[in-house]
């Protein structure tokens, strides 16, 4: 994440695991989690995102 970008994918690289579950995601959100685990600002759109992978 040199760049830092930040990006839904099943790829390879830095990266942190989200419960596929809505709960979870909106849990992970109010509590600014993946901003602090990535320590990178991530922006809403990647929690909806990560709402819509089934």
């Amino acid at each position: 994440m040199k760049d830092g970008t930040v990006e839904v994918a099943d790829k390879g690289g830095r990266g942190v695991y989200v419960c596929n579950n809505q709960d979870c995601i909106l849990k992970l959100k109010k509590s600014n989690g993946l901003s602090r685990g990535l320590k990178t600002n991530v922006p809403d759109e990647i929690y909806e995102e990560c709402s819509n992978v089934r």
